[in-house]
């Protein structure tokens, strides 16, 4: 049997297909959404970074401080994407 996933993702849902036959799939919708936390050593826990597609070709990143402070958003097209991506990769692998 051959089962093959697909992910789709439209404005913040995220679709899973799961094919295992030709025409039989089934379609699972999910309203998620992800947030990721400074870390405690460096006294940023209360900060949350949030990263989405905003359905303008773009990709939007969101950083919260917290409550009564403001929210800085930036939005990146594709191959600003991807350098950051890579930017963020080498960073990564400084790190002990």
């Amino acid at each position: 049997m051959i089962t093959k996933w697909e992910a789709y993702d439209s404005i913040g849902f995220f679709y899973l297909k799961v094919t295992r036959f030709p025409k039989t799939f089934i379609k699972i919708m999910a309203n998620v959404k992800l947030l990721f936390c400074g870390s405690e050593k460096s006294e940023t826990d209360s900060i949350s970074v949030e990263c989405f597609y905003n359905g303008h070709n773009e990709i939007t990143i969101r950083i919260d401080e917290g409550e009564n402070s403001k929210i800085a958003l930036v939005s990146l097209d594709k191959e600003t994407a991807i350098k950051f991506c890579k930017e963020l990769r080498k960073s990564i692998a400084l790190i002990d």
